[in-house]
């Protein structure tokens, strides 16, 4: 219950030595500095992205010739360096913007990058630069969902017949079974024609569309019922995968 260095301990007649020797030895733990205590790991750093050099395709003038585009890891552009043309006119034009005044300008940026000052005399070589490393951007975009196909288109055309004559019915269906559209093609009697060209009409067919198989309350055209009700049964012998 005492506290270091202690005293006031009595020792003990005939063992002084012995029991001086103990008291000395407690009270070394008053002297002993305590041990550090133990800091803490430091935390581990994210390790940095790396840098990408990319390159790209310009058409110039003449000629096309390589954009080469480096980015730091988080996709800020360091640098912009280009290669010759593959047509010696259009270097000529390359020597306007292949220098830190033009190229200088892309530092720092992120893609797309914008508000890129044109040297004058060589607009269409500094275009066909900004176009190449924004290219890297648009490369870099996901690609878009794949849209759902459309419903396939079905049909086909049957023999109606009339009343002198026959024609064709040539019915176009949704990918769901229901009427897309229907068409009438020309009658093999002459005398026939007259009654099929009164239903041959928006009025009449149209009634046909939107509607599932079999199809049912369509209006037949007065004088004309005979050719009507052709072109009702043609349509409906889809419904029967005739």
């Amino acid at each position: 219950g005492k506290a270091l260095p202690v005293d006031g301990i009595d020792t003990v007649s005939g063992a002084t030595i012995s029991s001086k020797a103990v008291i000395e030895a407690v009270n070394s733990f008053a002297s002993a500095e305590p041990a550090p205590a133990e800091e803490p790991a430091p935390a581990e750093e994210p390790a940095a992205a790396e840098a990408e050099t990319k390159t790209v395709t310009a058409k110039g003038v003449m000629g096309s010739f390589d954009v080469t585009v480096t980015l730091t890891g988080d996709g800020i552009v360091e640098k912009v360096t280009l290669g010759e043309s593959d047509s010696k006119d259009d270097n000529y034009f390359l020597t306007y913007i292949n220098n830190d005044g033009f190229l200088g300008q892309f530092a720092g940026k992120t893609l797309p990058v914008t508000d890129i000052d044109m040297i004058s005399g060589a607009t269409v070589s500094c275009q066909a630069v900004i176009d190449a490393v924004n290219s890297i951007a648009a490369a870099e975009e996901p690609a878009p969902a794949e849209e759902p196909a459309k419903d396939e288109i079905k049909g086909g055309t049957v023999k109606a017949k009339g009343l002198t004559g026959s024609f064709d019915v040539t019915v176009t269906l949704n990918g769901d079974g229901t009427v897309a559209s229907v068409t009438l093609g020309a009658s093999d009697s002459k005398d026939d024609s007259y009654f099929l060209s009164t239903v041959n009409t928006d009025a009449f067919l149209g009634q046909f569309t939107g509607k599932a198989l079999p199809v049912d309350g369509i209006d037949t055209v007065s004088g004309a019922t005979i050719s009507s009700k052709a072109v009702i049964e043609a349509v409906n012998s889809f419904a029967q995968g005739e």
